[in-house]
């Protein structure tokens, strides 16, 4: 599978293999891949804050869905308007294909009312074809701006949530972070940052680019002391 590249600074390449498979997504992972499998529509809505592991969690998915012997495809939201156009083209949609559609109010927040029919054909198509559709969103259901024939598709999906890791792993994530952006950390800097960083992604994720600017890049070599700075 192809990485997929993020719109960060420093630019991060994201692979579904570096994905930590924590308590608070693990769940969430195995029931999108159930409700995937089964012989019937299914649709999945996903809320979660910005930096909080919506994409990674769509690669991931999409991997473990590919060995499962399922066809899934991820379209980012700001690209489903030309998808949607070129929908009823393409080959074959069944009981097999999977569509994630990552950070969807990309999608709504760019499209005109008038647009929402398109949204409605979309899953309509992939209802009468027993395919899966499953969306993620930096915002909540209650707050998109769409009218009550989106939101009337899009209810039964639920909200089921990404949740926060424990604090046994996060030395394992800050660790894959690190590594993402060309950050070597041995275990005793794991155990000296992991006493002192918060405990969640976005602001370790926050720390680790500070930490790479003030460093210079030079995150081979990294002391104790430009650890601290950096905090």
């Amino acid at each position: 599978m192809n990485q997929l590249e993020l719109k960060l600074h420093p630019k991060l390449s994201y692979s579904p293999e570096s994905f930590v498979v924590h308590s608070g997504v693990r769940d969430l992972l195995s029931f999108a891949i159930s409700e995937a499998r089964a012989d019937r529509f299914s649709i999945l809505f996903i809320p979660a804050p910005s930096r909080c592991g919506k994409t990674h969690f769509s690669l991931r998915l999409a991997l473990d869905l590919s060995s499962e012997g399922l066809s899934p495809v991820i379209i980012a939201g700001e690209r489903l308007t030309a998808e949607v156009a070129q929908l009823d083209y393409r080959a074959t949609v069944d009981h097999t294909s999977v569509f994630i559609v990552d950070n969807v109010q990309d999608y709504f927040l760019a499209s005109e009312r008038e647009d929402y029919g398109a949204f409605v054909h979309f899953v309509e198509y992939l209802r009468l074809r027993k395919a899966t559709a499953i969306f993620t969103s930096s915002l909540e259901l209650d707050d998109l701006p769409v009218d009550g024939h989106v939101r009337s598709r899009l209810i039964p999906g639920g909200s089921p949530r990404l949740g926060v890791p424990s604090e046994s792993e996060m030395m394992t994530i800050l660790k894959v972070m690190a590594k993402q952006r060309g950050i070597v950390l041995r275990e005793k800097k794991l155990h000296y940052l992991a006493r002192r960083l918060p405990r969640d992604i976005p602001s370790l994720e926050r720390y680790l680019d500070r930490l790479l600017y003030i460093s210079d890049g030079r995150g081979k070599a990294l002391r104790y002391s430009l650890l601290g700075d950096a905090l």
